[in-house]
């Protein structure tokens, strides 16, 4: 037992400060093989039964965290022209381009709420809309419920007359969706390798008179070409 205190206090000292989920989880089977131990006289089973106690402890712990993960709706600041959070600060987004990242990778615990969430947003912008360009660059990981469900929103975007884009697909992410036929559920020409890059050739999509005559907006400096000469843009919304 002193033995086995000393190592609770080693883990919970060392390892959540540098790795909480791996922490956690021995934290979780320390608990559960003591609490077992304590109950039982067959130390045998109690491990086993503790161990696999905690690993659903943590495997659980894990899901709930990560399954309502951040989603980001991404403008252009016109101070320091980099992408920022819009709603965060306030700041308008492009009426015909909705450009949106997802803060987590994606599987099978949280890929329903973010096909619901993004097919939300485009809902409540679909009147002006053109392109709903994703951004995967903090997708690192991608299960074939995640990838499945990818591919499931880019279709239900197509079915609106909207058109799909991509943008910084991680180099382990696009083999996934190769082998799931990503060319045919998305014009090819849409898939970009940096947010510069999609910008550019998305801009050159768009309705320039919208853009022209209604659009009280220059989110991109690519706007200004379009844009007549006394033309004065709202910055901030409300």
């Amino acid at each position: 037992m002193a033995t086995q205190r000393s190592i609770k206090k080693t883990v919970i000292k060392v390892i959540p400060a540098t790795m909480p989920s791996v922490g956690f989880i021995l934290y979780s089977l320390i608990i559960s093989c003591g609490l077992m131990r304590f109950i039982t006289a067959d130390n045998t089973m109690a491990d086993r039964v503790a161990i696999t106690l905690g690993t659903l402890i943590a495997f659980g712990s894990f899901v709930y965290k990560t399954m309502y993960p951040r989603i980001v709706i991404l403008t252009r600041n016109p101070n320091s022209s980099t992408f920022v959070n819009a709603e965060r600060e306030k700041l308008p987004e492009c009426p015909q381009i909705l450009y949106i990242r997802p803060n987590m990778s994606l599987y099978f615990g949280n890929a329903e709420y973010v096909y619901e969430y993004i097919l939300e947003k485009v809902e409540e912008r679909k009147k002006t809309l053109r392109f709903v360009l994703l951004d995967l660059e903090a997708v690192n990981y991608m299960d074939a419920s995640g990838s499945l469900v990818l591919i499931r929103l880019l279709d239900r975007i197509k079915a609106m007359g909207i058109e799909p884009a991509l943008a910084n697909i991680g180099c382990t992410i696009y083999p996934l969706l190769e082998r799931l036929d990503i060319d045919k559920h998305i014009d090819p020409d849409n898939i970009f390798d940096s947010k510069g890059q999609s910008i550019v050739e998305l801009f050159k999509k768009l309705d320039h008179e919208y853009c022209r005559r209604k659009c009280p907006y220059a989110i991109f400096k690519e706007c200004w070409s379009v844009k007549e000469a006394d033309f004065k843009p709202l910055e901030k919304i409300a």
